[in-house]
């Protein structure tokens, strides 16, 4: 599978202000160029069905974590419970006028086109906007930040270890972990 081109910069482009320097038409082509090549990820979510159906165990390591997305919805059908360590929420609708990118993918994950109905924790949580804390109440994300581990918003006295055992007891579990 290839990918639609992206430009070396594009990313730096898109910023507001740029990065590098820039006119608007030149942002805007560079923001259509990355949402195209990230909505061609789509086959990262096929290839993780067809190895579920051939009884693997799917990993994925490195790259950019908006590519956790894809890999999830391919294990969605099992509804495992989603233990997402990270410093960020990654609960933004989107960024910059990016749909796809390093703060949105959680968000789709539960409220994009093709939403995961698993349990979902968020561990090690140091940095999150009012909106995105919203997301998360919305869909009942347990998060544990990075200053709480011992209890969640949502179970103040309970510590992690006990709520993860107590989700993941007879579940599969779909793990991200960005650690950048």
């Amino acid at each position: 599978m290839k990918l639609p081109h992206v430009r070396p910069n594009d990313r730096k482009l898109i910023y507001e202000p740029p990065l590098i320097p820039a006119t608007k038409r030149a942002r805007e082509k560079a923001r259509a160029r990355v949402n195209r090549a990230v909505e061609a990820l789509e086959y990262l979510e096929k290839t993780t069905e067809m190895l579920r159906d051939a009884g693997k165990v799917p990993l994925m390591l490195g790259g950019e974590h908006l590519v956790s997305l894809w890999p999830l919805r391919g294990v969605a059908r099992e509804e495992p419970v989603v233990l997402q360590f990270d410093a960020h929420m990654d609960m933004k609708a989107e960024y910059l006028d990016v749909k796809y990118s390093h703060t949105t993918p959680m968000y789709h994950a539960l409220y994009g086109d093709k939403p995961i109905t698993s349990k979902f924790v968020q561990i090690g949580i140091r940095q999150g906007s009012r909106d995105e804390e919203e997301n998360a109440r919305g869909k009942d994300v347990v998060v544990f930040d990075a200053w709480r581990v011992r209890g969640s918003f949502s179970q103040p006295h309970k510590p992690l270890t006990d709520v993860i055992e107590e989700l993941t007891k007879g579940k599969k579990v779909y793990i991200p972990f960005d650690i950048a």
